[in-house]
């Protein structure tokens, strides 16, 4: 079982007053400095509800787009930078 599975912190409850949407972050080539942006940005806002809407990882390996040798990372890598990312936003 995952980390991010086991939590069980609850981001609101009722009606969401304040929400956030995250698109493209597509990790591992994520900018780690917009990265630091948008969480800066979602403290200071303090939504009641956060939507991650896709891309969340890049997945080269699956990609049929030319291939950055100086950015693969492999499946297992991949999926826990995006489950680090997304552990840190409900935290």
């Amino acid at each position: 079982m995952s980390k991010l599975s086991k939590s069980t912190k609850t981001i609101s409850k009722g009606k969401a007053k304040r929400v956030a949407f995250i698109p493209d972050v597509h990790y591992p080539l994520a900018c780690n400095k917009a990265v630091e942006k948008v969480m800066g940005a979602l403290e200071a806002l303090q939504p009641s509800r956060i939507y991650q809407i896709g891309d969340l990882g890049d997945f080269e390996m699956f990609s049929r787009f030319p291939k950055d040798p100086r950015t693969q990372q492999g499946l297992d890598e991949t999926l826990e930078m995006c489950e680090d990312f997304l552990l840190h936003l409900i935290s």
